[in-house]
Formats: structure tokens, C-alpha cells, sequence
């Protein structure tokens, strides 16, 4: 029996704003380049 599914979603752009690392540290970001993706894969 084969069973195959992708579901992908990916956004790709500039981020802007701040992030907070796990030591607590604040960090400012300016127009990064950069991806944020979703993705469910069955096989």
C-alpha cells in the first residue's frame, strides 16, 4: 500500500523587530533576509 502526502507552506522576505534569546539577551533585527516554512510530510 502506498501512501504519499506534502503539505508546504513557505514565506520568504525582510524581518524586522526584536527577539529575546534564552539568556535573556535583546536582540534588534533590521530588514534580515530570511524564510519561515510550515511543513507536514506522510509517507
Amino acid at each position: 500500500m502506498l501512501h504519499i502526502k506534502s503539505d508546504q507552506h513557505q514565506v520568504f522576505g525582510h524581518f524586522s523587530g526584536k527577539a529575546t534569546l534564552d539568556d535573556g539577551t535583546l536582540l534588534n533585527v533590521d530588514r534580515v533576509f530570511g524564510f519561515a516554512e510550515k511543513v507536514m510530510n506522510k509517507w
